[in-house]
């Protein structure tokens, strides 16, 4: 009010708010904020000032977390085209233009794209924010996803080994992001045939998401059951029937039952395991169960004209309807 509304101050201060309504995850506001601070700057600013490269990268990631990844995509590219070249490759707006346009396309399965970037990224990174920094230790971690995805996987490993590291090193053994870390990087060693460290790495992920997250957290779980689809593989039927107990006792707490997707996946898993070891009583229960679930999902993917989820449930369902008939 003191200033009047076109004062090159308010864009600031309205820029400052928005950043921290953000971090507190005030997405909707901080985006109103973001959009009104870059009609400000825009009308005041020279069209090089690098406070525009940090209102469009705002607004990038903006878009992005509302999963408007066409507008998000747009942004990116606009602010890496026009701050580009040796006087901006290290601004740290441009390096999160570079990052968030990478990662962007990692989750539209884009992965030789986001490797790339990641791969441009990374000594940028590492030479402006430290070796040991968070935003480097996440470019590794997402650079072995990328690799990944590419059945890169010595690749991979490689590079979540070095994430694991440092996130250890940044936040000690006790961290959801080390339980994510140890998650992937057994995911990419059971790929490998590294059957006993992955075994190792899903328990301890584990334990890691019990211990910071809690035993009624979804993600408690996950490991559990991916440990129980390599004890299957090597036939250790009983050790995957208790990983899968296990991880349905932290559904049932998370308050994740029938018809939810992950307690329906759970128990054609733990039927088929039921099964082999010959009791038949209990996984005709589990495939009843997971088979009304699926129908259910089934008939809501419909509804939605959801062809991705209809083909899944169809699939799951005729596997269910294969395992009972031989009960």
């Amino acid at each position: 009010r003191l200033l009047g509304p076109e004062h090159p101050d308010v864009a600031e201060s309205l820029f400052d708010r928005a950043a921290a309504l953000f971090i507190l995850r005030d997405f909707s506001a901080a985006d109103s904020l973001h959009r009104h601070a870059y009609a400000l700057r825009a009308a005041q600013l020279a069209p090089e000032d690098p406070r525009l490269l940090e209102s469009i990268v705002a607004l990038a990631m903006s878009a992005s977390n509302f999963y408007d990844h066409a507008r998000a995509d747009s942004l990116y590219t606009a602010a890496l085209e026009r701050w580009d070249g040796p006087t901006w490759e290290r601004h740290p707006a441009r390096l999160s233009a570079l990052v968030g346009r990478a990662t962007l396309l990692l989750d539209e399965q884009r992965p030789a794209d986001a490797e790339r970037l990641f791969r441009s990224a990374l000594p940028l990174l590492t030479e402006t924010r430290g070796a040991d920094h968070p935003d480097v230790a996440d470019v590794h971690y997402n650079l072995g996803e990328a690799l990944a995805a590419q059945d890169r996987n010595l690749e991979a490993l490689g590079a979540h080994r070095r994430a694991l590291d440092l996130y250890r090193h940044l936040h000690g053994d006790a961290h959801d992001l080390v339980a994510t870390s140890l998650y992937r990087l057994a995911g990419i060693e059971e790929r490998t045939g590294g059957l006993a460290a992955a075994e190792t790495h899903y328990q301890e992920a584990a334990a890691v998401y019990a211990e910071t997250l809690g035993r009624d957290h979804p993600w408690s779980a996950y490991p559990l059951i991916a440990l129980a689809r390599l004890l299957q593989r090597e036939n250790r039927l009983a050790d995957a029937l208790a990983a899968l107990n296990e991880a349905r006792m932290i559904y049932r707490a998370a308050d994740l039952n029938h018809p939810d997707s992950r307690m329906a996946t759970l128990d054609l898993q733990a039927g088929r395991v039921l099964h082999d070891l010959g009791q038949y009583r209990e996984a005709r229960i589990r495939l009843t169960d997971s088979r009304r679930s699926y129908r259910a999902q089934l008939a809501d993917a419909q509804s939605d004209a959801d062809t991705a989820a209809v083909a899944q449930a169809q699939v799951q369902l005729d596997a269910i309807v294969t395992r009972l008939a031989a009960l």
